[in-house]
């Protein structure tokens, strides 16, 4: 039998709300980074942090026209972040991007 909820639905749950402690795994965390400009942000993280372009598209609005892009997806290994201009959060936000040794830093600082 299902457990009580504190929301109603007309269907039963297959499986509980809550999952034990340490036994949800994520398959990915992509950060959205709120940025002045996503053309600008692309220069500098595809030409100089050497990342790659999964997409880049323009608001709805200005799809027909050819705007430049407002949204976009830059990965480098297992890293992904998306690039959202003027929106989504605010600008400054810190990212943690781990590497496995001091040479691997060193060679991104450089």
């Amino acid at each position: 039998m299902p457990p009580e909820h504190d929301h109603p639905h007309p269907h039963p749950h297959e499986q509980p709300h809550t999952l034990p402690s340490g036994r949800v795994s994520f398959a990915n965390v992509k950060p959205i980074l709120s940025v002045a400009s996503v053309p600008a942000s692309l220069d500098y993280y595809r030409d100089v942090l050497r990342f790659s372009l999964n997409f880049a598209w323009a608001d709805a609005t200005q799809v027909a026209g050819g705007a430049p892009p407002t949204f976009a997806e830059v990965p480098r290994g297992g890293c992904e972040l998306m690039l959202a201009q003027q929106s989504q959060g605010a600008p400054g936000t810190w990212v943690h991007v781990g590497v496995a040794t001091r040479a691997e830093l060193e060679a991104l600082y450089h």
